[in-house]
Formats: structure tokens, C-alpha cells, sequence
């Protein structure tokens, strides 16, 4: 599938599919704010990303 076409490799448009049941939401749509991967993001926001950053050149 190419980056700007909405058709797959075999030729169904997924963009406008009539049997698609499942849509797309967007990146900002949707927030984790409990359980398990809530968890894990805030970690990852709070804890493992600053530190990758300062492993790369923090001073």
C-alpha cells in the first residue's frame, strides 16, 4: 500500500470498503487514562524517554 493511496496491494479500497466494520481514530482522539497501558505510557512519557534522551547527549 502506498503512503498516499487509500488501495492495498490488492487492489480493495480501503478507504471506502462497504463491508469495513472497524473505522480509523485518530491520533488524538483517544487518550489512555487508567489500567494497564496507561501504566505503561506514562513510564514510558515520564521515565524511559528522558533518560533515552540524556543517554544521547545530556549534559
Amino acid at each position: 500500500m502506498s503512503a498516499n493511496s487509500h488501495t492495498a496491494d490488492d487492489g480493495v479500497d480501503t478507504h471506502v470498503a462497504p463491508h469495513r466494520r472497524l473505522q480509523p481514530t485518530g491520533m488524538t482522539a483517544v487518550r489512555w487514562t487508567r489500567g494497564f497501558w496507561a501504566d505503561r505510557f506514562r513510564l514510558c512519557h515520564d521515565t524511559i524517554l528522558p533518560r533515552m534522551t540524556c543517554a544521547s547527549g545530556c549534559r
